[in-house]
């Protein structure tokens, strides 16, 4: 099978029964339908590729873009999905394809900005991507394809079987085209506030500070904690700790086996990686958000680990408002030859941190790091989800009497800086034991040894250790 017809006789055999199925349109190389998927009206464009240049040795696959762009536009206004389904109908012999790569048998979805304007398109090195992946991944029925390296605006599409239904019915499902518009990025960065730029949340143990991260985080990429989803690449996560350095935070030379000889070359660090990815999206005029998220922060010598870097973090309308000279990172993000390039953090970079206020006294941030920095402070109550009940909540056993952890720990939080005299820094929030089952109404074995065991060992060493008034936890 290898015509546009039969492709969409394929795609109508397919869905055409389902519930609220619509024909909009249908031409012969072009067709256009409505499905309500999960509540959500999706648009499906159905389009038949070109070929020029048959003459060339890689002949172009083009795609005529305002027949995508203008259903788009009004897709988007309407708040509802689009999808724009190619299908490449020519021989592999016009195109100089291998004869073993059956394209014809699969869909290209386009994942594009359907703003930028353009008349036609080439995708030939879409194509090329998938052939690559598809001698990986041979009998795959679904390639996600990162064609970030090209010289095309699109930066990411797939490749579907078409006679897979339910690998069609869950894309269109669970991908969400309406979040991947440039414009709606760039309206987001224009709202977010300048100083959200550089944010640590601070608070006592177990208030949900990287919970608080994440969730801010999921306003953007609600998947972005699925590591096979595209939106994870957009954020670079990790933790500091007492032997945590300016090499790790930054890069540093590293020897590295080619061949049975020993090159020495840079590997970039996650801060390099997560400014690469920033600039990189600024330079292509995508400006996706970028979150470089560093958790536990007090717990490494910040000064140090920042370096020199701590004069990029003052921003003047969300960029670094002076830039600095580092050949090592301006190679690393421009390429060779760049070394002199000017080093800064562009206005699509945040930098999301965590501070446990228990653990300041093993690294004190020093002033100047911390005014350049907004402090948002994760209060002890507890969190409840959509229907307002108290996330991880069972039911516990303190002595002999049943009580709820929300209502234990927050007496428990009161008796400590009522009764005992110490500041909320000893206090405990909601997570500070994630309970192996949340919503137990009942007592459990597992729920009562983590109280056992981490609970107790925390008052004894961190609670009971710092009181010098005489008053006592334990009697």
């Amino acid at each position: 099978m290898n015509d546009f017809d039969s492709a969409k006789n394929i795609f109508l055999n397919n869905f055409e029964n389902e519930k609220e199925f619509e024909k909009v349109e249908e031409k012969q190389s072009k067709a256009h339908y409505k499905m309500v998927i999960d509540g959500v009206t999706t648009n499906i464009l159905l389009l038949r590729s070109s070929v020029t240049g048959t003459e060339r040795d890689r002949p172009q696959i083009r795609v005529f873009w305002k027949k995508i762009q203008q259903l788009a536009k009004i897709a988007n206004d309407k708040n509802e999905k689009f999808f724009c389904f190619i299908h490449c109908s020519t021989d592999y012999k016009d195109l100089k394809m291998n004869e073993t790569f059956n394209y014809y048998d699969f869909f290209i979805s386009l994942e594009s900005d359907w703003n930028i304007d353009r008349e036609r398109i080439d995708i030939r090195s879409i194509y090329d991507k998938f052939y690559d992946e598809l001698k990986v991944l041979p009998g795959s029925s679904y390639i996600k394809l990162n064609i970030s390296d090209s010289n095309s605006f699109i930066r990411f599409a797939s490749a579907i079987d078409m006679s897979d239904k339910e690998t069609i019915y869950n894309y269109m499902k669970y991908y969400e085209t309406r979040i991947i518009e440039s414009n709606s990025v760039n309206e987001l960065l224009d709202t977010m506030d300048i100083s959200e730029r550089n944010v640590i949340y601070y608070g006592a143990p177990g208030t949900g500070k990287s919970y608080e991260v994440t969730s801010r985080i999921k306003e953007i990429y609600p998947d972005f904690e699925n590591t096979d989803s595209e939106s994870s690449k957009f954020v670079f996560r990790t933790t500091l700790h007492p032997e945590y350095t300016y090499s790790d935070f930054v890069g540093q030379i590293l020897p590295n086996v080619e061949e049975d000889r020993i090159e020495y070359t840079f590997t970039a660090g996650i801060f390099t990686r997560a400014l690469k990815r920033a600039i990189s999206e600024e330079e292509n005029e995508q400006s996706s958000p970028i979150f470089l998220v560093l958790e536990e922060l007090s717990r490494s010598n910040v000064s140090a680990v920042f370096g020199d870097l701590f004069q990029l973090l003052d921003r003047q309308n969300g960029q670094s408002e002076y830039s600095i000279t580092n050949p090592v990172i301006a190679q690393n993000i421009y390429g060779n030859g760049n070394e002199e390039k000017k080093v800064y953090l562009p206005r699509n970079l945040f930098i999301l941190g965590t501070v446990n206020t228990n653990d300041q006294n093993v690294f004190v941030m020093d002033t100047a790091f911390k005014r350049r920095f907004d402090w948002e402070y994760i209060s002890t109550k507890p969190k409840t989800d959509d229907m307002g009940i108290e996330l991880n909540n069972p039911i516990i056993q303190i002595a002999n009497k049943k009580i709820r952890w929300c209502d234990f720990y927050q007496n428990l939080n009161l008796f400590i800086t009522k009764n005992l005299g110490l500041s909320e820094d000893k206090q405990i929030g909601q997570f500070f034991i994630k309970f192996p089952d949340g919503s137990a109404e009942e007592p459990t074995e597992l729920n009562q040894n983590k109280i056992k065991n981490k609970l107790l060992q925390y008052l004894w060493d961190d609670v009971q250790k710092a009181l010098f008034n005489g008053k006592s936890l334990f009697y």
